[in-house]
């Protein structure tokens, strides 16, 4: 039977997820961050920091063995997640700061980062169950 612990320890996997989860809080919600300088960078970003928790709490679901809870259970819960903490950091932009805003190109971006992460996640697990 296929684990995604074959891949990678849980707790390395929780220290990277713990750690994606703080660098976009901290780029929410500073004045200043680095962009990426291409056409829609600052989409881009988005949409690779949401792709990156995504995968990241994605793998760390797969690897805890919650009761009577399917893949796409676990991935669901995941993808809610990063779309809701996607929502709750632009809501803070908007209420927390006086030099960032609530933009809804940002929320789409970060939604478009979800999806392609929980595609990813798919991927990994259609590509370790072909190999079990």
């Amino acid at each position: 039977m296929w684990s995604i612990k074959q891949l990678l320890p849980a707790k390395l996997v929780l220290i990277l997820a713990v750690s994606c989860t703080l660098v976009i809080v901290w780029a929410s919600l500073a004045r200043k961050v680095p962009s990426i300088q291409v056409n829609h960078g600052d989409k881009l970003g988005h949409a690779l920091a949401y792709s990156a928790l995504t995968v990241l709490w994605g793998l760390y679901a797969m690897n805890k063995t919650w009761v009577n809870t399917t893949f796409a259970v676990r991935i669901g819960r995941v993808a809610l997640f990063s779309f809701s903490f996607g929502l709750l950091m632009e809501g803070l932009q908007y209420g927390l700061t006086t030099y960032r805003a609530f933009d809804l190109y940002d929320a789409l971006a970060n939604t478009s980062g979800v999806v392609i992460g929980v595609l990813l996640l798919i991927g990994v697990k259609r590509f370790y169950s072909a190999q079990s």
